[in-house]
């Protein structure tokens, strides 16, 4: 069965989104995604998007988010996305234990 499509998600505060950065597509997060080439023409093709066609994102960090709103309100958030973490193998061919990577339940 082949690997689910690639599925970029950004948690966190405010650094994370767009608002402050000016507008739609411009934060940090998004231009990890999607260079707006024109602006920033030093990272044309070196966007998640140029690696992966297929790449869907996930922006759903907040601004003002505290570890509570991790934890609270984006972490169900992206359990409700049914994203399924990618099938890596170790350097010895093991897949890892877990689920997404980072993430424990309570």
């Amino acid at each position: 069965m082949a690997d689910p499509t690639a599925h970029y998600v950004a948690l966190g505060d405010s650094i994370s989104i767009d608002d402050y950065s000016g507008g739609p597509g411009c934060g940090g997060a998004s231009l990890l995604f999607a260079n707006r080439d024109d602006d920033f023409p030093e990272w044309r093709g070196r966007d998640l998007l140029t690696a992966d066609r297929d790449t869907t994102f996930s922006l759903l960090a907040a601004d003002g988010a505290t570890t509570r709103t991790l934890l609270d309100a984006q972490l169900p958030r992206l359990a409700a996305l049914r994203v399924r973490a990618p099938r890596h193998r170790d350097h010895r061919g093991e897949r890892p234990a877990g689920g997404l990577r980072g993430h424990s339940r309570r």
